[in-house]
């Protein structure tokens, strides 16, 4: 929305990058002791988790900042239709996260599934962004092809993070993992 909302983006992302080297610092550390086979299982998924949380970190800090920037720089107002889409879309995405947390905390199996089944819904986005994109293309001007590149690039990002929360679900699910993709 505005710049100073965009900062908070930037402090909240440095504030994950402390917290994830205290994590990867601490699982180093077990990774030293003598684990049984399940809990060597267990510290990999950690570590996969932890490596799956910094790509979404910098997928929000690098990339749809850099776009929520330049949205405020060239004041970018969405038409009505594509910022409900958009907004419905992120609101799938936080609860996605929210999911997420406690699949992570609690290495629960039907939150994990709760991630994992919203596959669909997710694609039912992308493809209304770029339905609603596509099908205004040529009829607007050169700006409306620019700023159309940068809705569907964030629209991208989104769903990125949306895969980066279902790899970590599906460490909770192996049997999802080896045949229902």
């Amino acid at each position: 929305k505005n710049q100073q909302q965009l900062e908070q983006i930037f402090l909240m992302f440095d504030k994950v990058t402390i917290l994830e080297v205290a994590i990867l610092n601490y699982l180093s550390k077990i990774r030293k002791e003598k684990l049984t086979e399940q809990e060597s299982i267990d510290h990999q998924n950690m570590m996969t988790t932890t490596i799956q949380q910094q790509n979404m970190a910098s997928i929000i800090r690098h990339d749809i900042a850099d776009i929520l920037q330049y949205f405020i720089e060239h004041k970018h107002k969405p038409g009505e239709t594509t910022r409900e889409i958009f907004l419905d879309f992120f609101h799938e995405i936080c609860a996605t996260l929210e999911e997420n947390i406690t699949v992570i905390a609690q290495y629960d199996q039907r939150a994990a599934e709760k991630v994992i089944n919203r596959k669909a819904i997710i694609k039912h986005y992308e493809d209304k962004i770029l339905s609603r994109k596509s099908s205004h293309l040529g009829s607007e001007q050169e700006n409306y092809i620019k700023m159309a590149r940068m809705e569907i690039s964030l629209m991208e990002k989104m769903a990125r993070i949306y895969s980066l929360t279902r790899n970590i679900a599906l460490l909770i699910l192996p049997s999802k993992a080896d045949g229902q993709n």
